[in-house]
């Protein structure tokens, strides 16, 4: 289950879906939904995505993976909370712009992405250039 349809989360449920998983994509507006590929095959809803009720309607109950990509900080928070407390799901992502909300979600095992620290890392990890942590400056 795709939250959030922009550049982001339109592309990897567009790529998830020519892999052969079973893909809903919810999105607050069709806008959101039309940035997903011309290949894309999976289930498209039109929601609040941190509704139960939308969740519900479109199986969370039976999702392996949850993927939080709102461009909304709280929302992908309360999206992953509910994903992983209410319904169990295994598997569960936020995209977070403020890296400090990530210490909230990462004790409940849901996996912060943080669009900074991970364009750092896959800067380190290109270059061999030691990038120091926000604590070491």
């Amino acid at each position: 289950m795709v939250v959030g349809c922009g550049v982001l989360g339109a592309s990897l449920a567009t790529k998830l879906s020519c892999r052969g998983y079973d893909v809903c994509a919810i999105d607050e507006g069709l806008v959101g939904l039309e940035n997903l590929g011309d290949d894309f095959s999976g289930f498209t809803d039109v929601g609040d995505g941190s509704s139960a009720e939308v969740l519900e309607r479109n199986g969370i109950e039976n999702a392996s993976v949850v993927l939080a990509l709102t461009g909304h900080d709280n929302t992908n928070i309360l999206i992953a909370e509910q994903a992983k407390a209410c319904y169990g799901v295994e598997k569960v992502y936020a995209r977070l712009f403020d890296e400090a909300k990530a210490r909230l979600i990462e004790p409940m095992g849901i996996g912060a992405l943080c669009p900074r620290r991970l364009c750092e890392d896959q800067f380190a990890s290109m270059s061999g250039i030691v990038v120091p942590e926000d604590d070491d400056l």
